[in-house]
Parts: structure tokens; sequence; C-alpha cells
């Protein structure tokens, strides 16, 4: 029994500077080691044992006779005090370890919000370029984890930049800042972050990307849109619709992109109505309710661009149909209605 306690004591206790909050399993192991001596010591107390089983070291724990004298008692005072001690030791190590994680993370927040300061005097002053740069820089340095990122990049400031940052490369227009705006949006979905950008930047990349002639992935954008509750200019939509309406191929994906919308405004309207409805009977303020879908809510040009597309897939029935539709939001055609049809 004395062989394993030695054995335990002496391989298993490590000196204090080494028994860090950092190492948790270490720590267990030392307080399992430590256990494991004062039950056996505790055990050896009420055996007799005969001074030949015993080295010097172990009259430090008992008496020969099996009484304990003095210096047992000193010992395990001192024992006692020892794991006392150490046991300060670690919470004060833990104490510190603590302070050190909170003044790195206040340091990283100083850093990114200093970068974003810097992103958003470039953004103000027409410099694109260097504001990508910066943008980048904050990508590399954010992790792909949704719960890391979104400690590190969260909030109205990053929206603003982010949001600015697509819209003045979506009104450039050249094939290069479209590309870079695409790569934000796309950066930002994998991050599950996309919500920081606002409606007017992603209105402007859908109008940017049909007028270049990526009318697909325009309406990607405004599907996003969507998703994101949020409501699409009706320039901008309508534009995404007259350039998909131009290829025979793309004209399903513009019917369904008109009536997915059209949809949405009606139902908007008629929950407004019974609103209105109600808010008069109860004798409350009328001008409080207002239609989140106003913006979007088809015009005449948005009905010639998907009769256009009918024209071009030659269907006829459902161009028909749409022509009956526009008395349902109060427009009248136009020349340009009538030579499509």
């Amino acid at each position: 029994q004395y062989g394993a306690v030695q054995k335990h004591f002496w391989l298993c206790m490590p000196p204090l500077p080494l028994c860090s909050s950092r190492f948790p399993l270490y720590k267990s192991m030392v307080s399992r080691s430590r256990s494991m001596i004062i039950s056996s010591a505790s055990s050896l107390t009420t055996t007799s044992l005969t001074s030949s089983m015993l080295d010097p070291i172990a009259s430090t724990f008992l008496d020969i006779s099996g009484n304990k004298n003095s210096r047992s008692n000193e010992t395990s005072t001192s024992f006692s005090v020892s794991d006392s001690s150490n046991l300060q030791s670690f919470d004060v190590l833990e104490t510190r370890s603590k302070n050190e994680e909170e003044i790195e993370k206040g340091e990283e927040e100083e850093f990114f919000s200093a970068k974003q300061g810097e992103m958003l005097a470039a953004l103000q002053e027409r410099r694109t370029e260097d504001a990508w740069r910066v943008y980048e820089f904050l990508m590399r340095k954010t992790s792909l984890d949704k719960k890391n990122a979104k400690i590190k990049i969260t909030g109205t400031g990053y929206s603003v930049c982010f949001s600015r940052l697509v819209s003045q490369l979506s009104y450039a227009g050249t094939p290069s800042s479209l590309s870079k705006a695409q790569k934000v949006v796309a950066s930002l979905q994998r991050r599950a972050m996309v919500d920081l950008l606002d409606c007017n930047c992603l209105g402007l990349l859908a109008m940017a990307t049909a007028k270049a002639g990526a009318a697909r992935y325009s309406a990607s954008v405004l599907r996003l849109m969507l998703k994101l509750g949020h409501s699409p200019h009706v320039k901008a939509w309508s534009a995404v619709v007259s350039k998909l309406g131009k290829n025979k191929e793309d004209a399903s994906l513009a019917l369904s992109i008109f009536d997915e919308i059209c949809s949405l405004v009606t139902e908007e309207e008629a929950q407004k109505k019974f609103s209105q409805s109600y808010s008069h009977s109860q004798g409350s303020d009328e001008s409080s309710l207002k239609s989140s879908t106003c913006s979007m809510r088809p015009d005449t040009g948005a009905f010639n661009a998907v009769l256009n597309a009918c024209a071009n897939a030659n269907l006829v029935e459902k161009a028909d149909q749409i022509f009956s539709d526009l008395s349902k939001f109060d427009l009248k055609p136009d020349v340009l209605t009538f030579n499509i049809l």
C-alpha cells in the first residue's frame, strides 16, 4: 500500500507552476492523486507496521508504533496548508486567464471598430477600391463559423458599410465591380449575415446585373430580397422581368417572378383594407396604416415587360389573362401595350 502511495505522490504531484488553469485535465489528475494519498495514508495509520517495512519518508505520515506523534501532526497540518495554498493558486491562475481573455476580446472589438471606421471613411470619399481592400481584410479575419462571426461583425455600422459598398460597386457597372459586389453577397450568405444588406443595395445590384446581361443572377437577387422580407422597387424588378422576357428560355422565370410579386401586393392591399375598416369601426387613426409594398406595386411598364415575355414565348392565353389584370391594379394600357398585343 505504501509503495502505491509513494508512486502516486512522486509521479503525479507536479510543481506548482505547471498546475495552470489552462490544463484542466492536468488539474483533475493532481486532485485525484491527492485524494488517493490522503485515503491511503489514513488506512495506514490503523495498521501496525515494523520499522523494516518503512523508509524515513513513511515516518512523516505515521508513527512506527501506530500512534500519531507530534511530527505526523505537523506533517498532516503542513500538507493541508499546502493543499489549500495550491487550490488558492489554481483560483488565482484561473482568474488571471479570464482577465486575459477579456482583455483580448476588448482589443479585438477595438480593432474591428477601427477598421469599420476606416471602411466608412473610404466609402464617403468615394474611394471604393480602398473600402474593398478593408472589406477583404475583415473577411480574412472573420471566422466562417456563424457564432464567432456574429460576435465580431454585427450591428448598424457594418450594415451601412456593406450596403454602401455593394451600392457603389453596382453603380459603377463594370464587370470587375459587379464581380466584387457578387462576392460580397456570396460571402455574407456563407456567414449567415446577408441580412446586413439593405433593400436599396440589393435592388441596385439586381438592376445592374440585369443590364449587364446576367438576368438569371438578377432573378436570384430578387428571390433573396423577397426571402429577407424586402420589397424590391417596381423599377428594379420590372427591369429584371424585361431582361428575362427577351429570351424565350427565361420567359417562364419572368412570369413566375411577376406572379409572385403581384400576389404579395394583392395580399398586402387586402390586409390593409381590412385593417382600415377595422380601425374605422374602432374610431382609431388610419394615417398610421401604411403598406410596405407601395414601392413594389406594378405599373404599366411592368405589365408591358411581362406581356413582351409572353409574346416572345408565344403564350397567348397567358398574355390575355395578364392584360385583364390591369384593371385590378387600377392601371390603363398605353400605346406600347397594344403594340405588344
